[in-house]
């Protein structure tokens, strides 16, 4: 379907370059008293779908190519909804930094313009696109990203990623002015409410991870899964009440399992435990995360677990043996003499 030429406000426009002519001469400054940005000139235009194809169309070719910083902003805050190859070029541009991304103020709600960029990928769209789903996911890992990250899982998460983006916020987002402790909340409140309808597999090591959470945190957190998940709680009672009564450190070592972006898990692990008995469930989520991703390691962390009792040396080894059963064909004697069973 075309999308030119477009009418918008009165005026016919023939061409992507056209609108974006025009785009580019209101990019300055609010045009309207009523405006906060520049962008919202065209807010009642998107409304058309004929129009907001045709803006996308427009600001994809400005985002390809300008580097001036009120264009940028401009084509980021206006180009989105459903246009797909919009998203492509604006992920190419952060991945490639071609043009370069000006280093300059995003909405006053955010900390960059790069970080709208990013939120801006954010959206349905992108987000359930098979093909640019793990692409935005990974370079927003890559970024550091982790509550745009939290926001982008919420409407599809093929990988299983929202534990890892989850402790993400937890580890490294700090409150700030920008960010303040009610904006996390409401990123602990919408991570609760997609586990608890799409992902009830993973809600308890969520649990357990929010342990080391501001009170505030934990709170939204629960509300979000208490939503959507009432039920499946009541009927896991037990369980849930393991998961929220493990240690504080216990907890900040979980979310170090499924959120390792520095490669830091091993040293402190094996130092952790060195020094602290850890739960059941940690030892069992160490030992399934160890498997999946670094089965190198298993043997130095089975030494540092093995002055434990048997119950954390039992479900260490109980998750090498369900997800790594490659590594035990060589390995499974000098494990179990390590841990002792």
């Amino acid at each position: 379907m075309a999308n030119f030429p477009v009418v918008i406000y009165g005026r016919r426009f023939n061409t992507a370059q056209d609108l974006a002519e025009d785009m580019v001469g209101r990019s300055s400054g609010p045009s309207h008293s009523g405006h906060f940005y520049a962008a919202d000139y065209y807010d009642t235009a998107k409304e058309n779908k004929k129009a907001c194809r045709a803006l996308g169309e427009a600001a994809t070719l400005l985002l390809a190519t300008s580097e001036r910083v009120q264009v940028v902003r401009m084509a980021t805050y206006v180009g989105g909804a459903t246009h797909k190859p919009f998203y492509e070029t604006l992920l190419n541009r952060l991945q490639t930094n071609v043009p370069p991304v000006p280093d300059a103020e995003g909405a006053p709600t955010r900390m960059s313009l790069r970080e709208d960029m990013l939120a801006e990928l954010a959206r349905p769209t992108a987000s359930k696109d098979k093909v640019l789903h793990p692409q935005i996911r990974d370079q927003m890992i890559a970024e550091r990203q982790w509550r745009i990250l939290v926001n982008f899982l919420t409407d599809a998460d093929p990988g299983k990623f929202m534990p890892m983006a989850l402790a993400g916020v937890l580890r490294y987002s700090k409150p700030n002015n920008k960010q303040p402790m009610s904006s996390l909340g409401a990123t602990m409140y919408l991570a609760g409410r997609y586990l608890a309808k799409r992902r009830k597999g993973d809600i308890l090591v969520a649990i357990a991870i929010m342990k080391a959470a501001p009170k505030l945190l934990r709170d939204e957190f629960k509300d979000g899964v208490e939503r959507s998940a009432a039920d499946w709680l009541a009927k896991h009672a037990t369980e849930v009440k393991t998961a929220s009564s493990i240690p504080k450190g216990d907890s900040e070592v979980l979310a170090l399992t499924v959120c390792d972006p520095d490669g830091e898990l091993v040293a402190k692990v094996t130092a952790y435990f060195a020094d602290n008995e850890p739960s059941v469930f940690l030892a069992r989520e160490v030992g399934t995360n160890l498997a999946k991703q670094q089965p190198a390691a298993i043997l130095e962390v089975a030494r540092a677990l093995a002055i434990y009792g048997a119950a954390q040396r039992e479900a260490f080894y109980a998750q090498v043996v369900t997800h790594a059963a490659d590594w035990l064909d060589n390995w499974e004697k000098d494990l179990l003499a390590t841990l002792r069973l």
